[in-house]
């Protein structure tokens, strides 16, 4: 991705995160996404299993 593009809108989202989920086939952000769900739901499942 070129340097002159902005990192963040004047709202604070992260464009350059955007254009690069963008350019991704609809399979590779189905995929990125069950990724990122498996790990959220891994840490979940450990944080309830350090309370008992």
């Amino acid at each position: 991705m070129p340097d002159t593009y902005a990192i963040d809108d004047e709202r604070g989202v992260d464009i350059a995160r955007i254009r690069e989920l963008l350019a991704m086939t609809t399979a590779e952000r189905v995929a990125h996404m069950v990724r990122v769900a498996n790990v959220l739901r891994s840490i979940a499942d450990n944080a309830e299993a350090s309370r008992r």
